[in-house]
């Protein structure tokens, strides 16, 4: 067990309240913006506008929930904890990526660079520990697992929120 494990729910907690706190509001603001520049892209744009705050913080919950998880059961020293965090870590390092190239092509802010860009030099340390540790045939699969993993939950996980979300507003 490595003292860096617990840097994943921390970096994953505060990339997500960045997230939280501005990603609906943007979304609404720049909704059209965004669908004009990427018209194939209008069905995700319609997808994440269903997505209020309430709905983003119940599917990063659920995130987080699985992270915590997966780290506890490294500190547990369980079987496989160890590959399915990093698993994790590896679709969350590419997640931050992600953001920082999505900024560049908007040529803008999104929900999610600045934790990204500040969070970067300690994933890219972790990323270069790993690769002390595993080589390429244990680490590109692990990173095709954790991308599969990250992108079937991030569906359910919005979904959920959705749902949970629609409820509570229908009972008001």
């Amino acid at each position: 067990m490595e003292l860096f494990h617990i840097a994943l729910p921390i970096a994953f907690a505060l990339h997500d309240i960045e997230e939280i706190a501005v990603a609906p509001r943007w979304m609404t603001t720049n909704s059209n913006r965004l669908a004009a520049k990427f018209p194939r892209l209008r069905p995700i744009i319609d997808h994440l506008l269903r997505l209020d705050t309430r709905a983003f913080t119940i599917a990063a919950a659920e995130e987080f929930l699985i992270i915590v998880s997966v780290t506890l059961c490294c500190y547990a020293d369980l079987p496989y904890a160890a590959e399915a965090w990093t698993a994790l870590f590896l679709a969350f390092a590419i997640h931050l990526v992600v953001h920082i190239a999505q900024a560049g092509i908007t040529r803008g802010y999104v929900p999610g660079i600045i934790t990204s860009v500040l969070q970067l030099p300690a994933v890219g340390y972790i990323f270069i520990r790993l690769a002390q540790t595993h080589d390429a045939t244990t680490l590109i699969p692990l990173t095709v697992v954790g991308l599969t993993f990250a992108a079937v939950n991030l569906l359910l996980s919005h979904k959920i929120g959705i749902a949970i979300s629609t409820r509570f507003d229908n009972r008001r």
